[in-house]
């Protein structure tokens, strides 16, 4: 009763002085609604060339459907190629062979290529009328020549924002890039978003700083790419948090698999799960999705689709304001942290009462060391200790006959820990993604292995580890090990935001009808497992039932609660939305169950019937 009591008392306590805090929050994340949209000028330039007009003529239609905003792209060599500016060329015998010859069919060109060139140290010779470079087969797509002045002042011309889009060089130094950075083209940038696969200045320490102070007094802002991994956008946007954005595109290599729909629904959820607030958009130009038009009807239904969610359009509020949970409501998330950890240490070992005080001044020492490590191992403490803190309380009550106190303790517990992590964490360094909460497969494995220990440790499987796994397992239960053993493996590949197996063509289609219907996705582990699998124990706690399915029912309801507790982890993610993803898949849950429980009754039936024929 005491250890009851006292968890009901610690849980409230941290959700009371979490509640403010997330009423601040949810504030926070209403006040930024602004979306940029950028399209891509190369794209637009495809078309003009496809259709056989000026691409300035294409992009007032663009700017009258209210695209203001276009991603430029420094001149590239294959790029000039493409266009027919730079034409391989043999050279004369007396030419050198290590260099690429090519003709120039513009002097304004010409004159860049060679300026730009000569600053990056890169060997250029003139030969009549051909331009002998150094530059490898591979180097094509991945140095930049130099940006088009005269393009960039028409589009500016004609009321247009530019983000600019450099490549970064092999041996950049910090004097080489003050020399890229006093170009014109600078001058004329919103913010920058870098090709290529790193980021400008990446290879020297010096480069990349004196990059994040020339963002910082033009006040432009560096796009952070995500799910692309550029090498230095870590280092970039630690330099310069507060002009930081982060943005979504779907690369072209990708988008040929996509349709219009299927594009928005994914930028859509870019918006409102991830809280991006920048869209690079890609055209559709392969053969299968060929036309302007149909086009302009894809970005008209994207900016419909947005508004529709009740955002706006424009540059995100610049530079962003600091915040930061108290140092307060730290320790008392620490304090309740050091209990729930307290009480499933205690669940395995017998600890005196003081160890309590020595893992709250644990947690708290960490918090003085380094506040933001401190909030770190927090994270992770709270992450493992509350899911499994939860489901010991379950199999406790539910053994002693108590099961409806056992599920209100239960989620009093996972939702004090949801909170202290989203509360605990919610600082602004998280939320841009520069420090990252981690630990992620520890929290979704720990707990599973815990519970299973904890299932044997208290003999509520009525056997050992060896007896009920290894000896009295009939031939189909050993068909639900291994069944059990892949979907672990799935659980784990599944996980996280780079998972090595993704969704299958079903799975997809049902993610997207109820996102449709329900606006917040519930979570598959939750509402399709974890407390399904919770109602099932609940109503079969009376009833004698094999040790392997109890073990299967109790390691699925810590699905559910591990997936509860790491929703509330996706700091970026908006408060109200993770909130009502655990609703929807709450009340999801009980149809799922009486699915469940009639296959069950349906299946015990046939077994008792259909699989006796032939005695």
């Amino acid at each position: 009763m005491q250890k009851r009591i006292l968890l009901f008392v610690a849980s409230l306590v941290v959700l009371v002085f979490a509640l403010p805090f997330a009423f601040e929050r949810v504030a926070r994340e209403k006040a930024d609604s602004n979306v940029l949209l950028v399209v891509d000028w190369d794209d637009i330039e495809w078309f003009a060339r496809t259709k056989g007009t000026d691409p300035l003529f294409l992009v007032e239609e663009l700017k009258k459907e209210g695209f203001t905003t276009l991603g430029v792209s420094e001149w590239s060599l294959k790029s000039l190629k493409n266009r027919g500016v730079l034409v391989p060329a043999a050279p004369k015998e007396s030419a050198p062979r290590y260099l690429q010859y090519f003709a120039v069919s513009s002097p304004r060109v010409l004159n860049t290529l060679v300026q730009r060139l000569r600053k990056v140290g890169k060997r250029v010779e003139i030969f009549d009328n051909l331009v002998g470079v150094s530059l490898l087969p591979e180097e094509e797509e991945k140095i930049g020549l130099g940006w088009d002045e005269e393009l960039l002042e028409a589009l500016k011309s004609r009321g247009f924002s530019l983000i600019l889009r450099p490549y970064n060089y092999l041996d950049i130094s910090q004097e080489i890039l003050s020399a890229l950075l006093e170009e014109k083209a600078w001058s004329m940038g919103e913010g920058v978003i870098c090709s290529g696969d790193s980021i400008l200045g990446y290879g020297d320490w010096n480069a990349l700083k004196g990059l994040a102070q020339f963002l910082r007094v033009h006040k432009m802002f560096f796009g952070y790419v995500e799910f692309v991994g550029q090498k230095g956008e870590d280092a970039l946007a630690s330099f310069i948090p507060e002009w930081t954005v982060r943005v979504h595109s779907i690369p072209p290599d990708e988008l040929k698999n996509y349709t219009p729909s299927s594009a928005r629904e994914r930028f859509i959820r870019a918006l409102r799960e991830r809280s991006v607030r920048v869209l690079y958009l890609r055209l559709f130009t392969e053969p299968s999705f060929r036309g302007w038009e149909r086009n302009l009807e894809y970005l008209r239904a994207l900016r419909r689709d947005i508004l529709s969610q009740g955002m706006s359009f424009g540059v995100p509020a610049l530079p962003h304001g600091s915040f930061a949970p108290p140092l307060f409501l730290l320790c008392i998330f620490a304090i309740g942290a050091g209990i729930f950890s307290f009480f499933v240490l205690r669940s395995f070992f017998s600890l005196p009462s003081w160890v309590v005080f020595i893992l709250i001044a644990l947690l708290l020492g960490l918090l003085a060391w380094d506040r933001l490590w401190g909030m770190k191992i927090l994270g992770l403490w709270m992450g493992v200790s509350a899911p499994t803190l939860s489901v010991f309380l379950l199999i406790d009550e539910f053994s002693k006959g108590r099961r409806g106190w056992g599920i209100v303790l239960a989620f009093l517990v996972s939702l004090a820990g949801a909170f202290a992590v989203a509360q605990g964490l919610y600082h602004w360094l998280f939320v841009l993604r520069i420090e990252q909460y981690f630990g992620v497969k520890v929290t979704l494995t720990l707990p599973l292995l815990l519970v299973l220990l904890y299932l044997f440790r208290r003999r509520f499987l009525e056997g050992s580890i060896a007896g009920v796994l290894l000896e009295n397992l009939r031939r189909f239960e050993l068909l639900v090990c291994l069944f059990l053993g892949v979907a672990f493996m799935l659980y784990l590949t599944r996980s996280g935001n780079f998972p090595l197996l993704g969704a299958g063509e079903l799975e997809s289609r049902m993610r997207g009808l109820l996102e449709r219907l329900l606006f917040a996705r519930p979570r598959t582990k939750e509402f399709l497992i974890g407390y399904p699998a919770l109602w099932l124990c609940a109503s079969f706690s009376r009833r004698p039932l094999r040790p392997v399915y109890r073990l299967v029912l109790w390691l699925g309801v810590t699905v559910g609660f591990v997936t509860l507790l790491n929703s509330f982890c996706h700091l970026h993610t908006p408060l109200l939305f993770v909130l009502l993803r655990f609703v929807n898949a709450l009340a999801l849950s009980f149809p799922v169950f009486v699915v469940y429980y009639l296959l069950i009754l349906l299946g015990l039936f046939l077994w008792k019937t259909v699989g006796r024929w032939g005695e």
